[in-house]
């Protein structure tokens, strides 16, 4: 339960992004790199949805509940990880960005 409330939490740091990019771009830009990155916010779960499944269904291990397929704590502990692959993803591309301090880049010329 407290994981779920941490992750609720957390989600919404999601909206600073749009921030921190429009200021990391010539003002020019600020709705390209808005549709950016919501683009990019949407990315994940589009990519990893179908990712997850593949992995649960790669671990099954076949047993049936019902005839529906279960699966064990190892699949999901599998299927997850990716999950945590994609943050370690971000949390690495976040190193190449610049601390703006809340002013925007300069125009172009």
């Amino acid at each position: 339960m407290g994981l779920l409330v941490v992750t609720g939490c957390a989600s919404g740091a999601m909206i600073v992004s749009f921030a921190f990019a429009k200021e990391s771009v010539p003002a020019d830009l600020a709705g390209t790199v808005s549709g950016l990155v919501n683009m990019g916010v949407m990315l994940g779960p589009m990519l990893l949805q179908p990712l997850v499944g593949w992995v649960l269904d790669t671990c099954w291990t076949g047993t049936l509940v019902d005839g529906v397929r279960r699966y064990d704590a190892a699949a999901y502990r599998a299927g997850f990880s990716l999950m945590i692959a994609w943050l370690a993803l971000s949390l690495l591309l976040i190193l190449f960005t610049r601390e703006t301090r809340c002013r925007q880049y300069p125009a172009t010329p």
